[in-house]
C-alpha cells in the first residue's frame, strides 16, 4: 500500500479498475460467443470493434490534454470511458474551479446604436 500513498493515485483507483475490468468481462465474453455462434472469425470482430476502440482512445488522450488546465490528476481522464460515472464526471470537470490561465475572457460589453 505505501505504492499508493508515495504515487499520489487516489485509494478508489484500485478498486475502480478491478470493477472496470469485470464490466469489459462481462460484456465482452457474451459478445464473443455471439460471433462464434454466427462464424465469424476473430479477425472480423476485431475489425467490427476498431471504431469504438478509436473513440475510446480518443477521449481519453483529449481528456489527458484537458486535465492539467483543470488542476487535476490525470488519471481521472480515464473516468471518461465509464459508463454513467462519466456523465457525472464530466459536469463536475465543467463546473469546477480551473486554472488562471484557462479562465475566460471577460466578456465586452456591446453599447446599442444610438436611434435617430
Amino acid at each position: 500500500m505505501s505504492f499508493l500513498s508515495d504515487s499520489g493515485l487516489p485509494p478508489w483507483l484500485i478498486p475502480l479498475a478491478i470493477i472496470y475490468g469485470a464490466m469489459v468481462m462481462v460484456l465482452l465474453v457474451p459478445a464473443l460467443r455471439a460471433f462464434d455462434r454466427a462464424e465469424t472469425s476473430a479477425w472480423q470482430a476485431l475489425w467490427l470493434a476498431l471504431p469504438g476502440l478509436g473513440l475510446v482512445i480518443i477521449t481519453v488522450l483529449m481528456m489527458l490534454r484537458v486535465m492539467p488546465a483543470a488542476q487535476k490528476p490525470r488519471l481521472l481522464a480515464l473516468l471518461a470511458i465509464v459508463p454513467l460515472v462519466n456523465v457525472l464526471f464530466l459536469w463536475l470537470l465543467a463546473f469546477s474551479k480551473w486554472s488562471k490561465g484557462s479562465e475566460r475572457p471577460p466578456q465586452v460589453a456591446q453599447e446599442e446604436p444610438a436611434k435617430p
